[in-house]
């Protein structure tokens, strides 16, 4: 969730993009539904679970960089921000898209390092399981 100064939610990079995507999207709900209620799940699609869409909106320009913010919703939406202004979903989908695609290099590079060979294990069976995963 967001840090104790801040009322919104923070986007934690750890190499894995679509993991670290996901729960700053779990962060933001939970923000928005904590929030006079600017989010309720229980509607039928997700454009309308969005109750109050510019306050979401704001919260999410408010906790990402304004620059990628403003690229995203530029490559997305067209030029004009206000465009995507009323549509949460929307921006969500976007960014689910551009930054929650997989893994990244820094997210590779932690799994691989994760596959030191044991002491008594045959570097057969270390090579299995690096092609493995």
């Amino acid at each position: 969730m967001a840090s104790p100064s801040s009322p919104f939610p923070s986007l934690k990079t750890t190499g894995d993009n679509k993991h670290d995507m996901e729960l700053y999207v779990e962060d933001l709900i939970d923000g928005c539904v904590m929030h006079q209620n600017w989010y309720d799940p229980a509607k039928e699609t997700e454009a309308a679970t969005w109750i109050k869409p510019d306050k979401a909106i704001a919260c999410l320009g408010a906790s990402l960089h304004v620059s990628s913010c403003e690229i995203d919703m530029q490559v997305k939406f067209g030029a004009d921000r206000r465009e995507s202004r009323v549509k949460p979903d929307l921006v969500v989908a976007a960014l689910r898209d551009s930054y929650g695609a997989g893994i990244g290099v820094s997210g590779e590079r932690q799994k691989f390092l994760g596959f030191i060979q044991e002491e008594s294990e045959p570097i057969v069976y270390w090579e299995t399981r690096i092609c493995d995963h």
